[in-house]
């Protein structure tokens, strides 16, 4: 029995309108967390700074 993933890190680099659209078409999938700016870290997986509502 495989296990669907349930989380998604990804890492985006470019122009910021490339960047804004990437984000509209992750909206309708719900996004957990995210940086737009330096050096980050974020977990993988299910855990996130703030639990969705």
């Amino acid at each position: 029995m495989t296990i669907p993933p349930t989380a998604l890190v990804c890492e985006l680099t470019g122009e910021t309108s490339k960047i804004d659209a990437f984000i509209q078409l992750l909206k309708p999938y719900g996004i957990m967390e995210m940086c737009r700016t330096g050096i980050v870290a974020i977990e993988r997986g299910e855990n996130c700074l703030k639990t969705a509502k």
